[in-house]
């Protein structure tokens, strides 16, 4: 039986898309070969595959797969032991709250690119607000203990990000108290190989190139 080729994901050294997907590569003990690419910049050859022209994209052998959920779905499928759970409803129902988490990552996005302490509060409120919203699910979970699945993966850059910014920080510690399932969770999911891993080594110096010549609050702040 053949081999599939390995497959190599283009990235961009912040986008919280392609870090679940760094997440799910860690929790299967896959090697896989990550190019960074300048989204300002975008080289002909990734433009050229790539119809979206975003990232992450995954290059396996002369094929694309674009779309991060469906990237996600594909290195499920394809590497070791399935992450989803094995019945239909189950896997419904952990997709629609894998969908659920792209509007926090968004909101979150939205948070720290805020000018305005005022900007920043909408958007954090917002993103806390959805994450109160899981708590039932959490809990659940909790009681049964913690494994990383695929919303494990999908929430990790929010937490990663939570703990990268202080502002973020503190408005994430009032609203949970030690103890919370949300933050019982967050704590041991950034405490994990596979999520604390899932970043390169310049995500920190990128991360406020980024954010803070657009004159971000948060990270003022």
């Amino acid at each position: 039986m053949s081999m599939s080729p390995q497959p190599q994901l283009i990235s961009f050294e912040i986008c919280p898309f392609v870090q679940r997907a760094r997440v799910i590569l860690n929790a299967k003990d896959t090697v896989c070969e990550v190019t960074y690419i300048d989204l300002a910049d975008k080289p002909d050859w990734f433009t050229d595959r790539v119809p979206t022209g975003r990232v992450p994209a995954l290059f396996v052998g002369n094929d694309t797969v674009f779309e991060s959920t469906v990237i996600n779905e594909y290195l499920d499928e394809t590497l070791s032991e399935p992450l989803l759970p094995d019945t239909p409803l189950a896997r419904a129902k952990e997709r629609a709250w894998i969908a659920f988490t792209d509007g926090l990552i968004m909101s979150q996005f939205r948070s720290l690119a805020a000018k305005t302490k005022e900007e920043f509060n909408i958007e954090c409120t917002a993103m806390l607000d959805g994450l109160s919203s899981m708590t039932d699910l959490i809990a659940a979970r909790y009681g049964e203990e913690f494994n990383i699945g695929m919303l494990e993966a999908a929430i990790a850059p929010v937490f990663t990000r939570v703990s990268k910014v202080p502002a973020l920080k503190t408005a994430f510690e009032q609203r949970f108290h030690e103890g919370h399932p949300i933050r019982v969770w967050a704590e041991w999911l950034l405490d994990q190989p596979a999520v604390s891993q899932s970043v390169p080594d310049v995500f920190d110096a990128r991360f406020k190139a980024f954010f803070e010549p657009k004159g971000s609050y948060a990270l003022s702040n």
